[in-house]
């Protein structure tokens, strides 16, 4: 009889922590200004609604967010940029050497870059909630992809 309690209280305990780490998982609150085209996945990270505030750390990415239309929500853009329309746009290090807290400064809502980043400066903007947007592919690609980044009724 007591191996049964013993069982049953941990069949109850694992049923328990399983509902509770369920519920404390978070969602995103749908409101009046979500878009019905979010959420989106784009090369593995997922956005709930249109970034506000952007960290591109390539001209390609820089260009590609122009053509879009999204030159507004450019916060930072790469150090090495050649871009004459950025040279006033706050900096952030480059691809190969983000300047992490230079770009926790900008406080953006998404980095986007064509080069990896280091495990440890993922996790530093993961902590502070900034999705780190890596594109693959030919710079060519990039408008196309990046053309999820708007909502279907953005101008």
């Amino acid at each position: 009889m007591y191996k049964s309690n013993i069982k049953q209280l941990s069949v109850f305990f694992i049923l328990f922590s399983l509902c509770f780490l369920t519920a404390c998982e978070s969602y995103p609150v749908e409101n009046a200004s979500s878009k019905a085209d979010f959420p989106v996945v784009i090369e593995n990270i997922t956005l709930y609604g249109e970034p506000e505030r952007i960290v591109s750390l390539s001209d390609e990415i820089t260009s590609a967010l122009a053509a879009l239309g999204l030159t507004d929500r450019i916060a930072g853009v790469n150090t090495d940029s050649a871009l004459e329309d950025y040279a006033e746009t706050l900096v952030a290090g480059t691809a190969e050497q983000p300047d992490i807290q230079a770009i926790l400064e900008l406080e953006p809502d998404l980095v986007i870059t064509d080069t990896a980043l280091s495990t440890k400066n993922i996790q530093a903007l993961s902590s502070q909630r900034i999705k780190v947007l890596v594109l693959s592919g030919e710079a060519e690609q990039y408008p196309a992809v990046l053309e999820k980044l708007k909502a279907s009724d953005s101008e």
